[in-house]
């Protein structure tokens, strides 16, 4: 009797135990941040009338980065404490607009 509590114990330990996925491997982050960017640069491209604010147009990259966007964040925040990772995502969409509008003053910058 004592040893099944002892085991019903640890299954119960073990259920409730929060097991974070492996930490992102810098060539993980690496591979997502070129990915991200390669997005926000290409579509910077397409997308810019040459007529519009760059933020503006850094608003329309928000869609169609969105998942290279989210992948890179999920990669850099894996390893984060619930009170960290949540931080880090609040700023998200700062990061984004300031990053893509960086991207498209490059591009214009190219031409």
């Amino acid at each position: 009797m004592r040893i099944t509590g002892l085991l019903l114990g640890a299954a119960l330990l073990a259920a409730c135990a929060t097991t974070a996925p492996p930490a992102a491997s810098e060539q993980e982050r690496t591979e997502a941040m070129i990915a991200y960017m390669a997005c926000l640069h290409v579509n910077a491209r397409k997308l810019d009338d040459h007529r519009s604010d760059a933020a503006t147009i850094a608003i329309g990259l928000r869609s169609v980065c969105a998942d290279s966007f989210l992948k890179s964040l999920e990669t850099y925040s894996r390893q984060m404490n619930p009170v960290a990772r949540r931080m880090f995502m609040n700023k998200a969409e700062d990061s984004f607009i300031r990053q893509a509008t960086t991207a498209v003053l490059d591009e214009r910058a190219s031409r």
